[in-house]
């Protein structure tokens, strides 16, 4: 089972890295480009420069899995690359030296944005008749959907980090609005296309996948709508400055879970049709003796009250409790599952022992947010194995934890981080009493 989780996340990883290339290129093109004629020199080069960086690394991570898999495949099972790899890697070759390095050029942006249209197309069309199937062509226009809506994000992200006024910021966020809307029309004629397939997302094996990716799907709206409800702050004379930096946290947490998205985007592309009656997505109580799931709910329930103490004189103490990701990843290698276990013991391991070398006086800082980005790649693990039934709500909980520690870290008031921490707490709460009532089952 590890080896199709780590299978299905590459390429959720190759999914999002498309969609990406696809998005920054489009924002390059309809954002970028157009502003650059309106904003004073200095401006319109450090948006273009800012665009072109975006572009470039997701071109250059393009290349380098298109080289990883053609090298794998040559290697071991001594067989050619697909057509669609070697399209990509093309493609993204071609963006990374082909990118205009200077002021505008609508028309060579126009064609690269173009390129990679066609290598996408490529890579979801399948041999033989028809070219293109129903599922092919959703998964399609879902990617190329999620790349105008989130894989602009990280040159919009780019662009309103950028030491300029926030009347600029604000333009250039509410341009990029115009290139997300007709994003979110392509994944609703993607929903429309793959309805009528809408029986196998009702199978015991992809269920639960589907309804987190639903889950997603509405905590992404809700995100986009918070933005353009920023966004709109900014536009108001005399305005807080405050509206920025909660701005780019929306749009980090948006990439956060589109990542996640993602994931979930493969296993339901892959989902073959299955029978049984749908499975309920709620764990049961076991009446086993507690073994070591039940334990590492206690700790995460321990994890959790420690967190959730704020008082300054107790607080030396208490912000030591990241250290129980330690024992929490040794009881996770005992429980007798394997595989996909522990891959997530490991992450679980990486995370505790960062976390003791900070709190110990190591490296600060960013280092805070490696927890809660280890925690989304396990949840990409266990999204693309897909999860059984009983595993969806934990994975759910994860994800809402992730969310809540994010906001705590990077949130700029001190009542909006203390909000986020008891939500963080509480999330990490109700995880371990379902550990402990369903021994992890």
């Amino acid at each position: 089972m590890l080896a199709e989780a780590v299978s299905g996340l590459l390429a959720a990883i190759q999914f999002a890295a498309h969609g990406a290339l696809f998005g920054c290129l489009a924002f390059l093109a309809v954002v970028a480009t157009p502003l650059t004629l309106r904003l004073p020199d200095e401006q319109s080069r450090a948006l273009t420069a800012r665009t072109r960086c975006a572009v470039r690394l997701f071109a250059l991570v393009t290349v380098a899995y298109a080289l990883a898999e053609g090298a794998l495949l040559a290697f071991l099972f001594n067989v050619l690359p697909p057509l669609a790899t070697v399209g990509m890697g093309v493609a993204g070759l071609v963006v990374f030296f082909a990118v205009p390095r200077g002021g505008p050029a609508p028309l060579r942006v126009a064609a690269l944005t173009l390129l990679v249209a066609a290598a996408m197309i490529l890579s979801f069309a399948r041999e033989g008749a028809p070219w293109f199937g129903q599922r092919e062509l959703a998964a399609l226009l879902a990617e190329a959907g999620l790349g105008l809506t989130l894989g602009s994000l990280p040159a919009l992200w780019l662009a309103l980090r950028a030491p300029w006024p926030a009347s600029v910021s604000q333009v250039v966020g509410v341009r990029h609005l115009g290139l997300a809307l007709p994003g979110l029309a392509l994944l609703l004629v993607a929903g429309s296309i793959a309805w009528p397939q809408r029986a196998i997302l009702c199978t015991a094996e992809i269920y639960p996948v589907a309804v987190l990716a639903a889950l997603l799907a509405g905590i992404l709206l809700l995100a986009f709508l918070a933005r353009a409800a920023f966004l709109a702050m900014g536009s108001r004379a005399g305005a807080a400055p405050g509206w920025l930096p909660r701005l780019i946290v929306t749009m980090e947490l948006e990439m956060l879970l589109g990542l996640a998205l993602s994931a979930a985007a493969i296993s339901l592309v892959m989902a073959q049709p299955g029978t049984g009656p749908t499975p309920s997505l709620l764990p049961t109580a076991s009446l086993r003796a507690p073994g070591p799931m039940a334990a590492v709910g206690g700790l995460v329930i321990l994890m959790a009250l420690l967190s959730a103490v704020r008082w300054p004189r107790w607080r030396r103490f208490t912000r030591f409790g990241p250290i129980l990701l330690l024992p929490i990843a040794f009881l996770l290698m005992l429980h007798p599952q394997g595989g996909l276990r522990d891959g997530l013991a490991i992450l679980v391991l990486i995370a505790g022992l960062g976390e003791t070398w900070r709190l110990l006086g190591g490296e600060r800082g960013r280092l805070e947010r490696a927890p809660a980005i280890l925690a989304l790649l396990g949840i990409m693990l266990m999204l693309a194995a897909p999860p059984l039934p009983t595993e969806g709500l934990p994975i759910l909980l994860v994800l809402l934890a992730m969310i809540a520690r994010w906001k705590e870290l990077r949130l700029p008031s001190n009542w909006e981080r203390h909000a986020a921490s008891v939500g963080y707490a509480a999330c990490l709460g109700v995880l371990g009493l379902l550990l402990i009532v369903t021994h992890g089952g």
